[in-house]
C-alpha cells in the first residue's frame, strides 16, 4: 500500500501542474502577446525577449511549485480512495496502521489488497481542459506570428544598434587618445585635455543618441576653448625660438635645454670676465626682444638679467637668470599643455564629424579686367582657371569653386587691360580645400606628395587667348588624402618655425598664429 501511495504522490505533483499550467496558460500567453504587439509601436529591443521570458517564467514556477508542495500521505490516501472509489480503505488503513487486533489486520488486508491491482493513472487521470488549451495555442500562434513578422520597428531598432556602436567606438577612441596624452606626462601631473576627453568619452557612452552625443561633444569642445589660449603661435614661436637660439649658440657649458643652460650661466657669471659679461649682456638683451610677444615674462627676466650685468650687479644678473630659467621652464609647459589641448580638440572634432555627417562646401571667386585685342578662351577642368585676352576690348576672367574651377575671358571692343580668374575656395572663405571621405572625415592632400612640380594637366586652348590650367585632367583632389586633424600641428610647427627663422614683425607673427589657431578649431 505505502508503495502504491508514494507512486500516487508523484502522480499527483504531475496531475497538479498540468492543471496549474491548463489555468494559467491562457493569461501568460496574453501577456505575451500584448508584449509583442508593445513592440511593433515602439522600437525598444526588449518585448520579444521579454515575451518568451514570461512563457518559461510561467513555466518553471509551476514545475518549481509542484515539486516543493508538501503531500502527507493521509492527504494521498484520501485522493486514492476518491480517484478509485475504495470508500476510506486506504485512509483507513493509514488510521489503523497500528491497531492490534483481527479488526486492524482486515483493515490491512483490504487496503493491500486494492493496492495490488491498482492504477496511480486511474487514481488520478489527466484532466483535457480544451478549451483553456486552445484559448492558448490561439493566442501563442499569433504572438509568435507577430514576433516573426516584419517589424517596421526593426529598421530603427537597427540604426540605434548601429548609434549605439559608434558612440561607444568613438568613446573607446577618445580614451585612448586621453591615455595616450596622459603617458607623455611627467609623472603625478594632471592635464585638463586628459580629463575633457575622458568626461567627453564616458558622456557617449551614456548617451542615448546622436543629439545628446553632439550635446556632450559640443560643450567638451567649449571647455577646450576656454582653456586655449589666443597668443599660442607667438608663445610657442618664443618657446621653441630660445630653444633653438640656445641650442645652436649656448650660453653655458652645461645644460641642453633653455631653461637650464640660464640656470647654468648664472652659475657661472662669477668665473667670466669684464668682455664676457658684456658680450653676455647684450646676447640676453637681443634674446630678451625675441620674447617680448610671446613669453613676456622670460623677455622681462631677460632684459632685467641684461641690465643688472651690464652694470655690474652680478648677483642681480645671477637672480634674474634663475627667474628667467623657471619662466621658460613654465612658457615649454604652457605650450605643451596648449597643444594638447589642440590634439584633444581635434578628437574631439574627429569625433563631432563623425557623428554629424559630412558638409559640403562651395565658393566662388571672381576677377575682372579688360583686355586689348579679340580673342577668347575657355578654360575648364579641377583646377583654377586663369585667363587673358589679346586685343581690342574688355574681357572678363572667372573662377569657380566648389568641385572644380573656371576660368574664362572673352574681348569685345571698347578697352584695353587683361583679365585673370579668382580661385574659388570652399565656402567662400580663405581657407584650404577639404574633402571629406567614406568615413566623414576632413581630409586635405598630403603634404608629402604634393609638390610645386605636380602637374595639374590640361592644354591651352583659343586662338589669341591663353587659358592656363584648362582641359580634364589630374589635380590635387586626386592626390592622396590625409584627415586635417593629423596634420594641422604639423602646420602649426613648420609655420611657427618660418615665422621665428624669418624674424616677422610681432603683428604678422600674431596673424599667423591667430590663422592656426582657427585652423586647428
Amino acid at each position: 500500500m505505502r508503495r502504491f501511495l508514494a507512486r500516487l504522490r508523484r502522480r499527483l505533483r504531475l496531475v497538479w501542474a498540468w492543471a496549474t499550467t491548463a489555468w494559467v496558460a491562457p493569461g501568460v500567453v496574453a501577456a505575451a502577446l500584448a508584449v509583442v504587439a508593445l513592440g511593433r509601436v515602439v522600437p525598444w529591443g526588449w518585448p520579444e525577449p521579454l515575451a518568451a521570458a514570461l512563457v518559461v517564467a510561467a513555466l518553471l514556477v509551476v514545475v518549481i511549485a509542484a515539486a516543493i508542495q508538501r503531500l502527507p500521505l493521509p492527504v494521498v490516501a484520501r485522493a486514492a480512495d476518491r480517484g478509485l472509489a475504495t470508500h476510506d480503505s486506504f485512509a483507513a488503513a493509514l488510521q489503523f496502521e497500528r491497531l492490534e487486533g483481527s479488526f486492524g489486520e482486515r483493515i490491512a488486508t483490504r487496503a493491500e489488497s486494492l493496492a495490488a491491482g491498482a492504477d496511480p493513472a486511474t487514481a488520478a487521470p489527466f484532466r483535457p481542459y480544451g478549451r483553456r488549451w486552445l484559448v492558448a495555442a490561439v493566442l501563442a500562434v499569433g504572438a509568435v506570428g507577430l514576433a516573426v513578422a516584419p517589424n517596421p520597428q526593426d529598421g530603427i531598432r537597427a540604426e540605434r544598434a548601429e548609434t549605439r556602436a559608434l558612440l561607444d567606438a568613438l568613446a573607446e577612441q577618445l580614451t585612448e587618445e586621453a591615455e595616450a596624452l596622459a603617458e607623455e606626462l611627467p609623472d603625478g601631473a594632471e592635464d585638463p585635455a586628459v580629463a575633457e576627453l575622458l568626461a567627453a568619452a564616458e558622456e557617449l557612452r551614456q548617451a542615448d543618441d546622436l543629439e545628446a552625443a553632439q550635446e556632450a561633444l559640443a560643450e567638451a569642445q567649449d571647455a577646450l576653448d576656454a582653456r586655449r589660449s589666443d597668443n599660442l603661435a607667438a608663445q610657442q614661436a618664443a618657446a621653441q625660438g630660445l630653444e633653438r637660439s640656445l641650442a645652436q649658440r649656448p650660453i653655458a657649458e652645461a645644460g641642453e635645454s633653455a631653461a637650464e643652460q640660464l640656470a647654468a650661466a648664472a652659475e657661472e657669471l662669477d668665473g667670466l670676465t669684464a668682455e664676457e659679461q658684456e658680450a653676455l649682456a647684450e646676447r640676453l638683451a637681443d634674446l630678451a626682444a625675441t620674447q617680448e610677444l610671446g613669453s613676456p615674462e622670460v623677455a622681462a627676466a631677460l632684459a632685467e638679467a641684461a641690465e643688472a650685468l651690464a652694470s655690474g650687479d652680478v648677483p642681480g644678473a645671477q637672480a634674474a637668470l634663475g627667474e628667467a630659467a623657471q619662466a621658460q621652464g613654465a612658457a615649454n609647459a604652457a605650450v605643451d599643455g596648449q597643444l594638447n589641448l589642440d590634439q584633444a580638440a581635434a578628437a574631439l572634432a574627429e569625433a563631432q564629424a563623425a557623428t554629424e555627417g559630412s558638409g559640403q562646401g562651395a565658393g566662388e571667386g571672381q576677377g575682372e579686367g579688360s583686355g586689348d585685342g579679340q580673342g577668347q578662351g575657355d578654360g575648364d577642368g579641377d583646377g583654377d582657371g586663369q585667363g587673358a585676352g589679346q586685343g581690342q576690348g574688355q574681357g572678363a576672367g572667372q573662377g569657380q569653386g566648389g568641385d572644380g574651377a573656371q576660368g574664362e575671358v572673352g574681348g569685345a571692343q571698347g578697352g584695353t587691360g587683361e583679365g585673370q580668374g579668382g580661385v574659388g575656395t570652399p565656402g567662400g572663405t580663405d581657407q584650404p580645400r577639404i574633402d571629406t571621405n567614406d568615413d566623414q572625415r576632413a581630409t586635405v592632400v598630403d603634404t608629402a606628395e604634393a609638390t610645386d612640380e605636380t602637374p595639374l594637366g590640361g592644354t591651352p586652348t583659343g586662338d589669341a587667348a591663353e587659358v592656363i590650367g584648362e582641359g580634364d585632367g589630374p589635380t590635387t583632389a586626386s592626390l592622396a588624402q590625409v584627415p586635417l586633424s593629423e596634420v594641422v600641428a604639423d602646420y602649426t610647427r613648420r609655420a611657427t618655425e618660418a615665422a621665428d627663422a624669418q624674424q616677422l614683425p610681432a603683428d604678422q607673427q600674431e596673424l599667423v598664429g591667430d590663422y592656426f589657431d582657427l585652423l586647428s578649431q
